[in-house]
């Protein structure tokens, strides 16, 4: 199924953390940095998840979104535990049962998303 969406996000150069570092930006715009611009997307997995407006439930696809990036993150080798785990219980209530139920969901979306990344895909997110 092909899907059209507006992509909101911004322009970042990141740090040697992977954080973004606004000065950097400043400095590369003005030619006196190497750092790579990367454009960061907001809310791409609400469009994906959510576009149809399938959900009502806020705190649901707040738990379906950080699900998917956290799959999704850890398949490129980045790790987002530390932020992911905390973000889908609070959205969760603490409820186990609210993480099994959108499972299923969370699983064909982020199956879905790295079956169509390609490999210059991994090749600029490692480098």
């Amino acid at each position: 199924m092909t899907r059209s969406v507006v992509l909101d996000g911004e322009m970042v150069v990141l740090d040697d953390d992977g954080i973004p570092d606004f000065a950097a930006l400043w400095f590369r715009s003005r030619g006196s940095s190497d750092r790579r611009v990367c454009f960061m997307a907001f809310d791409v997995l609400h469009a994906l998840l959510h576009g149809e407006g399938l959900i009502e439930d806020r705190s649901r696809q707040e738990v379906e979104v950080e699900s998917v990036a956290f799959i999704v993150l850890s398949a490129l080798g980045l790790d987002s535990a530390s932020y992911s785990f905390p973000y889908v219980a609070r959205w969760a209530g603490g409820d186990p049962k609210v993480i099994t139920e959108t499972g299923a969901r969370v699983v064909s979306c982020a199956r879905s998303i790295l079956e169509q990344l390609e490999t210059p895909h991994l090749i600029l997110l490692s480098a």
